[in-house]
């Protein structure tokens, strides 16, 4: 392998393994999305349901991420990373240090300030331990619909992903 310095930059040759991880352009959410399984698709329909189920709660898309807010009030974050989802959560972690959730404090860096507490989903098991720490967020707050949680597990090679169906109150 051999690695030219320049003044600005430093070049790799193509002996190099990682010569194309410098061309490499990064995945948006939603192409992460569209490649992902059926599980991880309907694990992401139930997330975005039991947010949007709560009234004026809107959602926006962007390169990364997935937000959630009401208002100017930012309430959520969901990040797909590999086969989880990270979701952030304004709450604060301190409150919930001897309790069944297991997540972590990301309150120090700047893009989670204002959502400090991380909660990864991978199972069916902690969607539901989301949902509660969801629904005690947004305490008090008005539903427009209910929603069922329908199972995740997909069999079969055309099965369609489990959605959360949503029934207006």
């Amino acid at each position: 392998m051999i690695i030219i310095f320049s003044s600005s930059k430093t070049f790799l040759t193509s002996n190099s393994p990682f010569a194309n991880l410098q061309n490499r352009k990064s995945k948006t959410f939603d192409e992460r999305l569209a490649e992902a399984d059926d599980e991880i698709r309907a694990t992401y329909e139930q997330i975005r349901a039991s947010f949007l189920c709560y009234k004026k709660v809107k959602e926006r898309k962007s390169k990364k991420f997935v937000s959630f807010r009401k208002g100017r009030n930012l309430l959520a974050k969901v990040v797909l990373r590999g086969k989880s989802f990270n979701v952030f959560l304004a709450l604060n972690p301190d409150d919930y240090a001897e309790s069944v959730y297991h997540h972590k404090n990301k309150g120090d860096k700047k893009a989670y300030e204002l959502v400090p507490m991380m909660v990864r989903v991978r199972s069916p098991r902690s969607l539901k331990k989301l949902q509660r720490l969801i629904d005690e967020m947004l305490a008090g707050e008005e539903k427009t619909y209910d929603f069922i949680c329908l199972p995740i597990k997909v069999t079969g090679i055309d099965a369609a992903p489990a959605r959360a169906i949503l029934i207006e109150k």
